[in-house]
C-alpha cells in the first residue's frame, strides 16, 4: 500500500507513514486509501458519519411508521366519539391519549432498535442500507439483553450533551460511549480485514 500523501510504500500493518507522518487511520476512515488495484479499502469499524446517517434514516422510518400508527389510533377514537352519542367527548379523553401516545412511541422506538440489532440481520433498517452491523467485542451477534443495555446506555450518551455519540469519531474502534458500556462494536458489513 502507498501513502496517499507522499507515495512511499508502506507495510500493511503500519498506521503512520514513516516518511511524512501521515496518519492512515484517518485515511482509512474516510475511504481515501487506495490499494494497489485502485480499489478503495473498506474500513473495519463503521465511522461516526456513517453511523450518524444510519440514525437519521432510522429516525425517518420511525417517525413515518409511528405517525401512521397514531393517525390510525386517534382516527379510530375520533370516529367512535363522533358515531356514538353516549361516548365520552374526544376533547375530554385527549389528555389521556396524549400520554398514551408518548408511551406508545417510546415502546415502539425501544422495540425497533433492540429487536433489530439482536436479530440475525444485526442491524436496523438504516444500518442495513448503509451496510453496517452491531456485534459484541468478539464480533458475534448480540443478545437481546446486550441490545437492551446498548439502547438504554444511549440515554447516558444523550444526557452528556451528545458527547457520548461524538466520541465514536475519536476512539480506535469507533465506539460511542454506549458501545463501550454495552461491550459492542459497529462494523462495516463488507469490511477488509
Amino acid at each position: 500500500m502507498h501513502c496517499p500523501k507522499c507515495g512511499i510504500v508502506m507495510l500493511e500493518d503500519e498506521f503512520t507513514c514513516s516518511n511524512c507522518g501521515y496518519l492512515m487511520d484517518i485515511a482509512i476512515a474516510a475511504n481515501l486509501v487506495e490499494t494497489e488495484s485502485n480499489e478503495f479499502i473498506i474500513p473495519y469499524f463503521a465511522g461516526f458519519w456513517r453511523r450518524f446517517l444510519a440514525q437519521i434514516l432510522d429516525t425517518a422510518f420511525l417517525v413515518a411508521g409511528e405517525l401512521m400508527l397514531l393517525i390510525i389510533i386517534y382516527g379510530a377514537i375520533l370516529l367512535i366519539t363522533m358515531i356514538r352519542k353516549d361516548a365520552v367527548p374526544f376533547r375530554l379523553v385527549w389528555p389521556f391519549f396524549g400520554g398514551f401516545g408518548i408511551i406508545l412511541l417510546t415502546v415502539v422506538h425501544w422495540f425497533y432498535f433492540t429487536s433489530m440489532e439482536s436479530s440475525s440481520q444485526q442491524a436496523t433498517f438504516g444500518k442495513q442500507i448503509l451496510k453496517i452491523i452491531v456485534t459484541d467485542l468478539k464480533e458475534k451477534p448480540i443478545s437481546l439483553g446486550k441490545a437492551n443495555l446498548r439502547y438504554f446506555s444511549k440515554l447516558i450518551s444523550t444526557i452528556l450533551l451528545f458527547s457520548g455519540f461524538i466520541i465514536a469519531g475519536a476512539t480506535s474502534r469507533k465506539q460511542a460511549l454506549h458501545d463501550k458500556l454495552a461491550g459492542t462494536l459497529v462494523l462495516n458489513k463488507n469490511r477488509n480485514n
